[in-house]
């Protein structure tokens, strides 16, 4: 297996800002380089050229996977931000069949052109124990929830839910602003919560960490998966990481694999793999 790597690139992630490093990759993968001193090795010299930042994790907020008749036109807006893995939020009805649901959905994903996750949008008046040691034994990043009025959290039996919480490790997550009701009380009652409000914008480094998505997606770390963008020296403002992550990427590569050349999409059937959480790294 052949073996690439990039030799003083400059770089920027929101964790440790910008900085130069050297990295390698081979079969999908970032590696450390005595991982590879006995393979063939090919240096890609781009550094005059781009920067490289992380693949970017989204939600579907903006563009949801759950609408199946535009969801190969949505996987390839994501592609073409940047995206190298989509986290696709599952309505939850009922407090009933939410696992076949689950299930059912999960392969019909299996099609998709980019990796992706499922985790589970519930207004709170469906939320039960059960159900988030379902979703916390599945691997799940998280459960998104939602309510209409202030007389939904009052009906909640929420010390239960903190208990099976706590024994299965999944966080929840909201949609709304940081100090919405919901928000402030899940805090206040020392629930895990993910800190970042669930939007149309990337996850940041600290969420990715903190629900275990990081560091297998979304971070350049050793054994994680080669996941990386690339911009053009001649496009961006070096120093402005903000106007940086609202740029779109010359190239985009997941798991080593191009999938976006300036325009252009590789967006393949079935390339996309379904990933589930690693330990979450709870601050």
């Amino acid at each position: 297996m052949k073996a690439f790597y990039f030799q003083n690139m400059d770089m920027y992630d929101d964790w440790n800002g910008w900085q130069q490093k050297t990295v390698y990759f081979m079969d999908g993968r970032f590696v450390p380089v005595q991982h590879i001193r006995s393979k063939s090795i090919k240096k890609i010299d781009t550094k005059e050229r781009f920067i490289m930042t992380p693949g970017k994790v989204y939600v579907d907020v903006e563009y949801p996977l759950s609408d199946d008749r535009r969801r190969n036109h949505h996987v390839r807006r994501y592609l073409y931000q940047g995206c190298s893995l989509i986290i696709s939020l599952l309505p939850i009805q009922t407090k009933r069949d939410y696992m076949i649901a689950y299930n059912q959905y999960v392969k019909s994903l299996r099609n998709l052109a980019l990796d992706y996750m499922v985790a589970p949008k519930v207004h709170i008046r469906n939320l039960t124990p059960d159900m988030i040691r379902f979703f916390g034994i599945q691997k799940s990043p998280f459960i998104c929830l939602e309510y209409n009025h202030m007389q939904d959290l009052k009906k909640i039996k929420w010390d239960w839910m903190r208990q099976m919480q706590a024994l299965v490790q999944i966080p929840f997550a909201t949609l709304t602003p940081p100090h919405d009701p919901l928000r402030v009380m899940l805090e206040n009652d020392s629930f895990r919560l993910v800190d970042q409000p669930i939007s149309s914008t990337p996850l940041m480094k600290n969420t990715l960490n903190a629900t275990g998505i990081s560091p297998k997606k979304g971070e350049i770390s050793i054994y994680g998966d080669a996941d990386f963008n690339l911009y053009m020296k001649s496009n961006c403002q070096k120093h402005s990481a903000s106007n940086l992550y609202k740029q779109i990427p010359y190239i985009s590569v997941i798991r080593g694999n191009v999938v976006k050349l300036q325009y252009n999409l590789q967006d393949q059937s079935m390339f996309g793999k379904h990933y589930v959480i690693s330990i979450p790294k709870y601050k």
